[in-house]
């Protein structure tokens, strides 16, 4: 059978693009991979999360395989070619991730929140016809608020909005922008959730992923460095989340139990800070 072909090196891509433009409630990528596929829909509080995986050979129809009743994710290679371990990995990763960390001491839920809430939000922003960079935070703010009005969900929601509100008006940004972002995310934030630093909560990722921004600022560094740093900075935020104890929502109740635990808070900031990292770093490269 003869095909017609853009380009032999897009292939693969294409045909995933053309895959999720038809199938836009069953199917989206993660982690800004487009070779790593995962169901749409919410994923069942104690089921094993499934995920194949192989070449687009003969037979690219294996992503049919994930669905409901199927798999829940698929690692895709190129032509013959197998995925590598790393895109394997990432299917379900962080929405089991953040799953784990919450159900030892909080809800079981954010997990769900964070893929739902994201997920919703790059469906529908691609409907949006808008330059200006606020004005699409602040969509995206209440895109957010309105999938998954639980109390993280709400939190993140803000921040987004509160970020967008500074820049409202620009169609592009630099660091010194970003660095105005964060801390009105971080402000919303403590304002909303009556928060503050040390207190076990996303705060101590976002906090840590803030200053980094500002020392690459005033070091005069680059962009796509500054979030090298932010991520950084975030990552080691989590981890000193584990000598802390709780004060906030039902991990609160545990206080004293909770410390020697990564806060999923904390963590779910880090995963924020670390898709900005790679959209900014993926650019520059």
């Amino acid at each position: 059978m003869k095909k017609i072909i853009n380009d032999p090196k897009n292939f693969v891509n294409e045909m995933i693009e053309g895959i999720l433009l038809a199938h836009p409630k069953d199917l989206k990528f993660i982690n800004n991979d487009l070779r790593c596929l995962v169901r749409a829909d919410e994923k069942k509080k104690g089921k094993v999360g499934i995920a194949t995986g192989g070449g687009s050979g003969h037979l690219p129809l294996f992503l049919g395989y994930v669905g409901k009743g199927l798999a829940d994710g698929v690692a895709i290679g190129n032509v013959f070619a197998s995925p590598s371990a790393q895109q394997r990995d990432t299917i379900l990763k962080n929405k089991d991730y953040l799953t784990e960390l919450d159900s030892r001491m909080g809800d079981e839920d954010l997990g769900l929140t964070m893929s739902n809430g994201f997920a919703t939000i790059v469906d529908e922003i691609e409907k949006i016809s808008e330059d200006d960079i606020g004005i699409l935070l602040m969509k995206s703010g209440m895109i957010m608020a309105n999938t998954v009005p639980s109390t993280m969900g709400t939190l993140v929601a803000t921040a987004i909005m509160k970020a967008g509100k500074t820049v409202k008006g620009k169609q592009q940004i630099g660091l010194k922008d970003t660095i105005d972002m964060g801390c009105a995310a971080i402000d919303g934030i403590m304002q909303r959730g009556k928060a503050k630093r040390g207190e076990k909560t996303i705060l101590d990722s976002l906090y840590l992923a803030l200053e980094a921004l500002q020392d690459v600022y005033k070091s005069k560094g680059t962009f796509s460095e500054a979030w090298e740093k932010a991520y950084e900075g975030a990552a080691k935020g989590v981890l000193e989340t584990k000598k802390m104890k709780s004060v906030h929502g039902r991990a609160g109740w545990y206080a004293e139990k909770t410390v020697g635990y990564q806060d999923p808070g904390a963590m779910a900031g880090a995963f924020i800070i670390e898709g900005i990292r790679n959209y900014i770093c993926g650019m520059s490269t």
